[in-house]
């Protein structure tokens, strides 16, 4: 819980509420916790849930609204919950939250908590499980037949006339340049398209029902048995394929894409049949789902800004979803052309980047799935085990993390040290990529970009901290792994590297062991008797971060510590090869000597080089062209996309 003082105006009126609210309800004062489940504040719109426990009570939904200050609509609103919930037939598998105190005063209420997640997080934790994601869509429909079947359903004429005045009246103004909409090109060209539909389903049948108004994959609470509907926002009957429509474009644009229709379709074949396998109210075919599925892309676009810097994040991610389904859906190709089957593309990942893929939390997985989306390729993952390795195809398009590519079309992908920064090469020898070949020419960089983006990322990773970083006279030595070994990349090993710096300075030596290493009973020896040896040397649990804020240089095979030490102004001597070595003393280059002399004469420029290492030959993952800076890259190195 934050502290009163940090506190947003309409967090702390809620909190204030409360006092009143749970009194009046009958409820204990105090001894509550509270969690924020959603939140909204704007100038126009101000309103809070919250999950309120109590350890002598059951969990509550605390709904609070700051503004409009309207409280009939806001007693409307509970009156309409209230009313579904007791129509609804609930079960073991399908309910409705049960509405438990109304404060028109506050503009308060209470319901029962409904235990689980939105819909919208299993489904992110299915990205790449489309038989899952097919199941839960089952479960959806299901609930959303049960609430329809619940709402007094009759059969109608289809009347499409209301929606076509609509946006017949939206073309007319924004033709005459007083509504302006993002890719009106496009935005004509759905009206176009439902003015052309609207005679072929005018006075068919189908069903209206009581609507629920906002359903999609956040208002469906889901514990892995039991649906819940939430957040019902209209008291009024319309055609069932409103809230049908509304909830199938959320799901295509957000887990699907372009690349999974067929020209002119606007829901994947395989999505349409799960989610009726479980609605059976209507069917697929059913007229007013037809028509509404085009209309509702309309109905999202016309709310996204024209103007790139007045959407939020989330209108900006709305209209790329969106737009290559609209241009799939608006076009004039054959109906039935089928679209074409392509290739996947495989990701070998460790345990855990398994699990962070599958929770949404692995941005270069969340990157790749849409690079999927746009090319037609599934992203398929696997666990980077030697069985997996060796039953591989050999032809299939795959990455792999900071490992051997495996097959003729196999990358490698790694993330820069820190930051969003990610590159891809063909091999996992990072000081044989092309940025390592490259040459880094100060000259060309401008130097006010880059120290702001230096300023900026210095902070972010470090605070004021690295800014205010000294030299207080001893050597940082972060040592890795195979301490007695001399590799390929190395001039020498890791115990040698030791004795070379202490030949070749006076100052004090502190190293560190890596924190994931598993050092030998010899390795271990090694080191004790350097430590008995040397008085300059030992061996110390220092963290790389307060060894950066006070050491004077930084000595190491490539760890990436060196890269760090950067954003300190330290300088580094590397004994092995690496990507970032073009402004450290290279021992493999210079020799020990000659790295050591440039070491302590050289003042490179940090952050022209930070900037050029990052900005310049990387792919920035928070950068808005970075899918197609990813597919850009993947065709130079070979993939056909």
């Amino acid at each position: 819980m934050k502290s009163l003082d940090q506190l947003s105006e309409l967090e702390a009126a809620a909190l204030d509420a409360w006092k009143d609210v749970s009194g009046r309800a009958g409820l204990p004062r105090d001894g509550w916790s509270f969690t924020r489940l959603s939140k909204r504040e704007d100038a126009e719109i101000a309103r809070i849930s919250h999950r309120v426990a109590h350890p002598d009570h059951d969990a509550l939904t605390y709904k609070f609204q700051l503004r409009p200050v309207a409280a009939e609509g806001f007693a409307a609103e509970y009156h309409m919950q209230a009313k579904a919930h007791e129509a609804f037939p609930h079960s073991a598998e399908l309910t409705l939250p049960r509405p438990a105190y109304l404060d028109a005063d506050h503009q308060a209420s209470l319901m029962t908590y409904m235990t689980g997640r939105p819909l919208s997080e299993y489904m992110r934790d299915a990205c790449f499980d489309r038989v899952e994601q097919l199941r839960l869509l089952v479960l959806a429909g299901r609930w959303l037949d049960a609430y329809h079947r619940a709402g007094a359903p009759q059969e109608i004429a289809f009347q499409p006339a209301h929606t076509v005045a609509y946006y017949t009246g939206l073309r007319e103004r924004i033709l005459a340049g007083e509504l302006r909409v993002a890719a009106k090109p496009l935005f004509l060209q759905g009206i176009d398209k439902i003015v052309s539909m609207a005679p072929e389903v005018a006075g068919q049948k189908t069903v209206t029902a009581a609507q629920h108004g906002d359903f999609h994959m956040r208002n469906l609470i889901f514990d892995g048995q039991r649906m819940a509907g939430i957040d019902i926002s209209k008291d009024q009957h319309a055609p069932v394929g409103y809230d049908i429509a509304k909830i199938l474009l959320d799901y295509t644009s957000i887990l699907r894409g372009e690349t999974d229709l067929r020209p002119g379709q606007v829901i994947p074949d395989d999505a349409m049949a799960a989610f009726f396998d479980g609605y059976r109210l209507v069917g697929p075919d059913d007229p007013g789902v037809a028509f509404l599925l085009f209309a509702r892309i309309l109905a999202t676009l016309v709310h996204v800004p024209q103007k790139q810097k007045d959407r939020t994040d989330a209108k900006q991610r709305t209209l790329a979803r969106l737009r290559p389904i609209a241009q799939n859906a608006y076009s004039s190709a054959a109906p039935g052309e089928a679209a074409r089957a392509k290739p996947g593309i495989r990701l070998y990942l460790t345990s855990d980047s398994l699990k962070r893929a599958r929770d949404g939390s692995h941005e270069i997985c969340n990157a790749m799935r849409e690079v999927g989306r746009r090319t037609g390729r599934d992203i398929v993952l696997s666990r980077n085990a030697p069985r997996h390795r060796q039953a591989a195809d050999s032809t299939q398009m795959s990455l792999v993390h900071m490992a051997a590519p495996i097959g003729q079309k196999g990358l490698v992908y790694r993330r820069l040290y820190a930051g969003h920064f990610w590159r891809i090469e063909r091999i996992a020898e990072r000081w044989l990529w092309e940025t390592a070949r490259a040459e880094f020419v100060p000259d060309a960089i401008d130097a006010k970009p880059a120290a702001r983006f230096f300023d900026s990322w210095q902070h972010r990773l470090y605070g004021a901290g690295a800014g205010q970083a000294t030299r207080q006279g001893f050597i940082y030595m972060p040592l890795q792994g195979k301490l007695l070994t001399q590799r390929s990349f190395q001039s020498a090993a890791p115990v040698e590297m030791i004795e070379q710096t202490l030949a070749h300075t006076d100052q004090p030596i502190v190293a560190t062991l890596h924190p994931t290493e598993s050092y030998s009973d010899e390795e271990s020896a090694a080191l004790a008797e350097l430590e008995r040896r040397h008085d300059r040397f030992r061996i110390e649990p220092l963290a790389m971060t307060c060894a950066l804020t006070t050491c004077d240089l930084v000595v190491t095979e490539n760890s990436s510590a060196a890269f760090h030490a950067m954003f300190f102004g330290k300088p580094a001597v590397l004994f092995a090869g690496v990507d970032f070595h073009h402004i450290c003393a290279s021992v493999p280059d210079l020799g020990v000597a000659g790295a050591f002399d440039k070491a302590a004469q050289m003042r490179p420029d940090f952050a022209k080089y930070l900037y050029w290492f990052w900005k310049m030959n990387a792919i920035d993952i928070e950068d808005e062209d970075h899918v197609d800076k990813l597919i850009a890259r993947f065709r130079t190195l070979g993939w056909e996309l």
